[in-house]
């Protein structure tokens, strides 16, 4: 497991397209959850649509007050190679996830939960790959799933 970098962005520009009132509003927030920690756990630092979020709302979190972290799952081609078929049966694709399948995927966020430190006031667990965490980590704080795919139709 590792940490993502992020480079640095600002709020502010957002003022000419969302209006004083929804950045005020927004700072405002930002004030009521200053020092607060946030964890973010997502599969990987690109390739993605939660990589593409996470490189812009890691940074605007930071700047509205919070002490805000993204990290990434390590993983094994194998692992991948599981998640993507999950990822494609919960999108109603047929497939078949076997007995083996099952224990790669354990065994690799049992690898990664235990180098997790949840000292974070939220934690927030993005689709499929690290969801297992919410039952293999101490959960000091707030939890939550963000589930980024289309769950209508699963197989």
């Amino acid at each position: 497991m590792q940490e993502v970098a992020v480079a640095d962005k600002r709020l502010s520009p957002y003022r000419t397209i969302i209006g004083e009132a929804a950045l005020s509003e927004i700072l405002g927030l930002g004030d009521k959850l200053r020092g607060k920690s946030v964890a973010h756990v997502s599969a990987t630092p690109y390739g993605g649509g939660v990589a593409e979020l996470l490189q812009s709302v890691v940074p605007l979190q930071r700047d509205a007050g919070l002490d805000v972290h993204w990290y990434v799952l390590s993983g094994s081609d194998p692992f991948f190679a599981v998640t993507k078929a999950m990822h494609n049966g919960l999108q109603g694709g047929k497939v078949e996830i076997t007995p083996e399948m099952v224990s790669t995927y354990r065994r690799t966020n049992e690898a990664n939960a235990s180098e997790f430190e949840d000292d974070f006031d939220f934690v927030v667990i993005h689709d499929p790959q690290p969801a297992p965490f919410v039952s293999m980590c101490e959960r000091r704080g707030v939890w939550v799933w963000r589930c980024h795919i289309d769950l209508t139709d699963p197989n």
